[in-house]
């Protein structure tokens, strides 16, 4: 295999040159992530970022990462201003999510993009969370002020705005978003061998 091209994780030493605000044990970031301000992301233990993410934080706002999360390759979580992105213990993400805790007015009333005056741009920006337990399919994208509840689970290219509330322990798919069946709740008894940490 070429060296060049080949994916690795950042060593102890690597992560603690990269100042983010906590950093925990046993973290895994590959070298093929991209996070341009690690000063305002915290990251607790057991965790793992893949290849291709990229962690978007703006000066004031914040990523926060708790224990037992897998961010798997190549998504995005784009944080906004004075906002922040927060994965409960034991959450995740599948391959290719896109997380938009900021995006633009596309009705018309304003132009787009970050080429024009703030004055003309209108940004809609919100905090998302993945409470504990909670995880996204492949390829699902979240909107500013989504929150997915204690043990829910969006299946595979799901869409959610964060208009309508989601029950706890349920999985919802699609675009629109719908109600798939409940689940089951043994992940709790599981998870308790991972407090003695």
């Amino acid at each position: 295999m070429n060296k060049l091209l080949s994916s690795r994780f950042l060593s102890t030493k690597e992560l603690l040159l990269l100042n983010f605000r906590k950093l925990g044990k046993n973290v895994l970031i590959d070298k093929n992530v991209f996070i341009p301000h690690t000063s305002n992301i915290e990251i607790g233990n057991n965790v793992r970022i893949d290849m291709g993410t990229i962690i978007s934080v703006p000066k004031n706002g914040e990523v926060i990462i708790k224990n037992n999360v897998h961010i798997a390759p190549y998504n995005l979580i784009y944080c906004g201003n004075n906002f922040k992105i927060l994965f409960e213990n034991h959450s995740g993400l599948a391959a290719s999510c896109k997380l938009y805790g900021r995006t633009e007015n596309y009705d018309g009333s304003f132009l787009l993009n970050p080429t024009h005056n703030h004055e003309d741009v209108k940004l809609i920006e919100g905090d998302i969370i993945l409470e504990t337990f909670s995880t996204l399919g492949c390829d699902s994208v979240l909107f500013p002020g989504s929150t997915i509840p204690i043990g829910t689970i969006l299946g595979a290219k799901s869409l959610y705005t964060g208009n309508k509330k989601l029950d706890d322990w349920s999985i919802y798919a699609g675009n629109p978003l719908r109600f798939f069946r409940n689940r089951d709740k043994n992940s709790l008894e599981l998870s308790k061998k991972y407090l003695k940490g």
